[in-house]
């Protein structure tokens, strides 16, 4: 992996790096990053998240600090971690879905980007959202969900 700011190995740079993420098991077949945020997805479906913990979009539990590794995402495993399909990393928030289509979110919700029709400012384990989809992205303050 290459990285700027928040690389995965402990420290800061402004130049791409290579990364080597020790504690990732398994090949990596999905990456994505945001404002100090980023996630990962291995082949075998598991979800690795590290950056700025800003409103619990890293699924650790924490609101705030930084996690400077890739971090398998453990407390809600049953949820994502096995079954994820793509996250996408929004800006202060997180959206994921999973093989079998379901949808998840995290993180900063007041500007209604978690997509579950309730703000909240911190949202610290994954919400369910009503629907099945194929796709997703996230931007600044908002989502967008592909149905089928």
């Amino acid at each position: 992996m290459l990285g700027t700011t928040a690389i995965g190995n402990g420290g800061n740079t402004a130049v791409p790096v290579p990364v080597e993420a020790t504690n990732v098991v398994g090949h990596v077949r999905y990456v994505d990053a945001k404002n100090g945020a980023s996630v990962l997805i291995t082949v075998s479906n598991n979800v690795y998240t590290w950056g700025t913990a800003t409103a619990g979009r890293l699924l650790d539990g924490q609101t705030s600090g930084t996690k400077w590794i890739p971090t398998l995402v453990q407390d809600f495993g049953s949820v994502i971690n096995g079954l994820a399909k793509k996250v996408a990393v929004g800006s202060n928030h997180m959206v994921g879905i999973t093989q079998s289509g379901s949808a998840y979110s995290w993180g900063k919700g007041t500007d209604g980007q978690l997509c579950t029709g309730v703000n909240v400012g911190s949202q610290t384990f994954p919400a369910s959202i009503t629907g099945t989809f194929i796709d997703v992205a996230a931007g600044e303050a908002s989502s967008v969900l592909l149905s089928r």
